[in-house]
């Protein structure tokens, strides 16, 4: 009987195990067939345990793939079987077939890196069913409040160990990914291996963001680390975009957070720790999507869009927008501290690629949600920006006849901002020891600051947009457009008396 199997495998030493391999590894199947999947992960747990102490690379080799899949069955079998649960009992006995299958695939972990194995299929199976068992046990993690209600607090301590076994398997899982990812000669094979790996890692990220901060932070580190360490061919390849636009949605929700945690602190309640809880991972979170997209601009392109997005989000969370005067001054000077700091580089980094235009454009027209005054000041920094490109990278952004040209957007979105506009709020803070100035004032040099890098031609088009303000705007696009032009007549005669 299986349980009589595996009293006698409990009772052998290592080396008897090891002796008799082959023998007890072909006994294994016929007795998990025999018994519920409890007793299945207790068996594939001993056997394992005692068997890879001593395992050449081969050995592992054939073990995992006659082992782990049965493993993984019972695991999903238990999960699946809590989900429909009728008492305590039964999760407390169910509970602990996922605590074994995580420890027996710990152990593989932790002596295929100290053994240094290094062969493409065995590794394969070995990431594959890890990361397997990681989600789903972070996704049965995430939904244990609702399912299991009211007696949560009677499983709660084996729900900890559940999770504790999930996060030492992830612990040793990250150190064989980084180990392998630093090994000489990788192959084809390997790098299709990584590129999953990393996939894998963005998703255990994700799963973890609900869960434990600390362990998130780990599985987005090793991420990270894999795509510093392999050569660049690995990024296009990962779905980065994916990630990001994770990322991207998570800082905007922890915004959204922030701004309702500090009204409720405000109307009398202790909210000092969730809201400092929502400022770290919104400033965490925000640091990643900006780094990865400076270090990899190209293999972000399917993300460009909601980046742009994020990036007038970051803006609508500074001073003086409308939609964050009722916010405490001491939370807005935490959040412009991340924000303004992050916002432009996040703009210029996508605007090195020639592909950025048509997702910033679309960007723009999307989010009339966002209001008018962050699109406006995303535009003029993009303006200031272009300033310093060579011609061939500003025609994109100076050379369009319709709506999509830099002068046109400002143009139209500046008198959309009648409220700040009314106030004369200053839009630039004390940072950096810039002088705080108007919005007006802030958009006509920005504006005049691009307008005298231009050539010929796109000055040309440029003046098609301004007269067409001038005579068809409201006061304040018809303002902007005569000043403008009226620095052009100056910049214009002050070169004709030079020549």
């Amino acid at each position: 009987m299986a349980s009589d199997f595996l009293a006698h495998l409990k009772t052998l030493e290592e080396h008897q195990v090891h002796a008799r391999c082959k023998e007890l590894q072909d006994e294994v199947p016929r007795h998990l067939e025999s018994c519920d999947v409890v007793l299945q992960a207790q068996i594939i747990d001993a056997f394992i345990q005692k068997t890879i102490i001593k395992a050449s690379e081969s050995e592992a080799k054939n073990m995992f793939k006659i082992l782990l899949p049965p493993a993984i069955r019972a695991c999903d079998s238990a999960f699946e079987a809590l989900q429909a649960w009728d008492n305590v009992q039964e999760v407390l006995k169910l509970i602990w077939t996922p605590i074994h299958i995580l420890g027996c695939i710990s152990a593989c972990c932790l002596h295929a890196q100290d053994k240094e194995w290094t062969s493409s299929s065995l590794m394969t199976d070995l990431l594959q069913y890890a990361f397997h068992s990681l989600k789903a046990t972070y996704s049965h993690c995430q939904d244990s409040s609702r399912m299991y209600g009211s007696v949560l607090e009677s499983v709660n301590e084996p729900l900890t160990q559940l999770f504790r076994a999930a996060t030492t398997l992830q612990a040793h899982l990250h150190q064989l990914c980084s180990s392998l990812a630093t090994s000489d000669g990788l192959t084809e094979d390997d790098m299709a291996l990584l590129t999953s790996v990393c996939d894998d890692l963005a998703v255990t990220g994700r799963l973890l963001t609900r869960l434990d901060a600390r362990a998130m932070a780990e599985a987005w580190k090793c991420y990270l680390r894999l795509l510093q360490l392999l050569p660049e061919r690995l990024p296009a390849s990962a779905d980065l975009p994916r990630a990001l636009t994770f990322m991207a949605g998570e800082v905007t929700d922890r915004l959204a957070e922030i701004r309702q945690t500090a009204a409720d602190k405000a109307s009398g309640g202790d909210q000092s720790r969730p809201l400092s809880k929502a400022l770290k991972m919104c400033g965490f979170y925000l640091k990643l999507a900006v780094g990865l997209s400076e270090s990899y601009t190209a293999q972000a392109r399917g993300a460009f869009g909601v980046l742009t997005e994020l990036a007038f989000t970051l803006t609508r969370y500074s001073a003086p927008d409308a939609h964050v005067n009722d916010l405490d001054p001491a939370v807005l000077s935490q959040l412009s501290s991340q924000l303004t700091v992050a916002a432009e580089p996040l703009l210029f980094s996508m605007m090195e690629d020639q592909a950025y235009p048509e997702p910033f454009w679309e960007a723009l027209d999307a989010s009339e949600a966002l209001g008018p005054l962050c699109r406006l000041r995303c535009c003029l920094a993009l303006a200031r920006r272009c300033c310093h490109l060579p011609e061939a990278s500003r025609g994109v952004w100076t050379a369009g006849a319709d709506r999509r040209h830099l002068v046109a957007a400002a143009l139209d979105l500046l008198p959309r901002c009648d409220v700040e506009l009314a106030c004369g709020a200053p839009v630039e803070s004390d940072i950096h020891n810039r002088p705080r100035v108007s919005l007006y004032e802030h958009t006509l040099v920005s504006v005049c600051a691009l307008v005298g890098s231009l050539t010929a031609p796109e000055l040309r088009a440029t003046e098609t947009h301004l007269w067409r303000h001038l005579c068809q705007s409201g006061v304040w696009g018809a303002l902007l457009a005569a000043d403008v032009l009226c620095f052009i007549a100056r910049l214009v005669l002050s070169v004709c008396l030079e020549c």
